[in-house]
């Protein structure tokens, strides 16, 4: 074995490059599949090499090169059942800070290869020393140290991810499968809910919106009873999603105070968490609506005695705005009666001048084409306000023209 430190690094390098090579030759199938057995037959050999090498190494750049080989040959294609050594030393490397961010991504390289799905009992053992990993997660966020608790959250949303059909599966199968994809979607979801304005405090709560949009249509694809087993189960859990979106869409009042690129992640932001808001609706139908109602209510009340306090309110009436058009758009025959109680309640809204409710209420006015009466009184609310404000002359022109462009779609409609 050789000992040199610098001529280690370049047989690992040597090493790195090969099947990334592979991964990138044009090469004729025959040859192809030729050419990947050739390798796949040399493949323990080399894995024995790197696990000797980080046995016996301290140089830290040698261990890097060795964990950056070890991730091309996963994402080459290690089988999930020879890992088991492996993923021991990749959970080892992750606390050592110079080397966890290669381990993270080896790691991540061997959850989302898409061979992993064939041998699930290996993804089940693989999920549960994984978990292990929470509380780093955890004590991350705790100490609000939210970017260094990014790898862990990356590395559990690429599972879930990565297998989320297969989760729905282990739910609705066993105990023990509810209680590790419940412990994985739990952790996701505190990182979702983190307490911390984004994008001026934390950036790690918009990793996982694609997660669960993946986990909502896989749900929904269900054959009925597996779909009734997961809303029973599931449904708690994007009852607390929307809950925490319903937080973390609140507009900062000082938010006049960001740079011009903050409030434009801000604005994408908002826009994930209404897309996030729909997809729980086709989860949790009318029990979402009720939630959203109880929250009206209450940000209704607030307002009245605090007209401080509007960030709540304009964030559920965005989240109104998010399912306004499902519930437009349902081939029932009657409308929903909730969405009646909600309409009810929209003239008592306290707009106390403030331009981001009255924006918001006309966005959801004109995604739900309300009465031409209600469009009236809030084009007066909005010259009341331009009257008693120094805001924004275009913003004004842009929020009358609205409210005119929907009176007259109504008209025609009406005529």
């Amino acid at each position: 074995m050789l000992t040199n430190s610098s001529s280690l690094a370049l047989l690992l390098e040597l090493l790195t490059v090969i099947p990334e090579e592979f991964s990138t030759l044009l090469l004729p199938s025959q040859k192809r599949a030729q050419a990947r057995f050739e390798l796949s037959q040399s493949l323990q050999t080399i894995l024995q090499f790197l696990m000797q090498v980080l046995s016996q190494q301290t140089n830290s750049e040698v261990a890097i090169q060795a964990f950056k080989c070890i991730q091309a040959w996963v994402q080459f294609g290690v089988p999930l059942d020879e890992c088991g050594p492996l993923v021991e030393r990749l959970l080892t490397a992750v606390h050592d800070e110079e080397l966890s961010d290669v381990a993270f991504d080896a790691l991540s390289s061997m959850v989302s290869h898409p061979d992993t799905h064939k041998y699930p009992n290996h993804l089940m053992w693989l999920l549960k020393r994984l978990l292990s990993l929470d509380r780093l997660l955890l004590d991350y966020m705790a100490e609000g140290s939210y970017e260094c608790s990014q790898p862990v959250l990356s590395l559990f949303t690429t599972f879930g991810e990565s297998h989320s059909r297969l989760m729905i599966d282990w739910t609705t199968s066993s105990q023990e499968g509810r209680d590790c994809v419940l412990h994985l979607i739990s952790a996701i979801l505190s990182a979702s809910s983190c307490p911390a304005q984004f994008p001026t405090q934390e950036t790690i709560s918009e990793i996982p919106f694609g997660f669960w949009y993946i986990l909502q249509d896989d749900i929904i694809a269900c054959e009925p009873e597996q779909y009734q087993h997961c809303v029973a189960v599931l449904g708690p859990v994007y009852t607390a999603l929307v809950n925490a979106m319903l937080v973390k869409s609140m507009y900062d009042p000082k938010d006049h105070e960001w740079t011009a690129d903050q409030r434009e992640s801000f604005r994408c932001y908002r826009t994930d968490i209404a897309d996030t808001i729909m997809y729980s609706f086709n989860i949790l139908r009318d029990g979402l609506l009720q939630s959203l109602l109880h929250h009206l209510d209450r940000a209704i009340a607030n307002c009245l005695t605090r007209p401080a306090a509007w960030p709540p309110l304009e964030s559920c009436l965005h989240a109104w705005y998010a399912v306004a058009e499902s519930l437009a758009d349902s081939e029932e025959e009657e409308a929903n009666p909730l969405l009646s109680i909600f309409l009810a309640k929209l003239p008592i809204i306290p707009f106390n001048n403030n331009i981001r409710v009255i924006s918001t209420v006309i966005s959801l006015y004109s995604s739900i084409q309300l009465m031409l009466l209600l469009l009236h009184s809030l084009l007066s609310a909005v010259f009341v306000s331009c009257f008693y404000n120094r805001i924004n002359r275009s913003q004004h022109r842009h929020l009358c023209l609205c409210c005119m462009s929907r009176i007259s779609a109504v008209r025609r409609l009406a005529s």
